[in-house]
């Protein structure tokens, strides 16, 4: 179980270390009911990051795949989700368990 990360500010997709302008892509856009902005904590403050707790539930809103016949890859597909309150609630001795069936990690 991580945390999962997104930002606030849409210009941060185009930059290369994330989404880009080009190649097969998917961009991500988050109704958020419960993100904790974490910017002033970040290495890179101008990434306006957004951290989601581990076990966070969304719901799919829409979806769109945008394509350009004469210059394909030019546009990302897009979701557009909501984040639904709460999230999964797992006992002590479930994660406990899960943590136990994943694999370790080759050095």
């Amino acid at each position: 179980f991580e945390f999962k990360s997104s930002s606030k500010d849409n210009r941060v997709m185009k930059d290369e270390n994330f989404c880009g302008l080009e190649g097969p892509r998917t961009i991500f856009t988050i109704k958020a009911t419960e993100g904790h902005d974490i910017k002033f904590f970040s290495s890179i403050s101008k990434e306006s990051e957004v951290v989601f707790r581990p076990l966070s539930l969304y719901e799919v809103l829409t979806t769109s795949q945008l394509y350009n016949v004469l210059e394909p890859d030019t546009f990302p597909d897009a979701v557009v989700m909501k984040q639904l309150s709460g999230g999964i609630k797992y006992t002590e001795e479930e994660v406990a368990g899960a943590a136990a069936t994943v694999p370790p990690a080759e050095v």
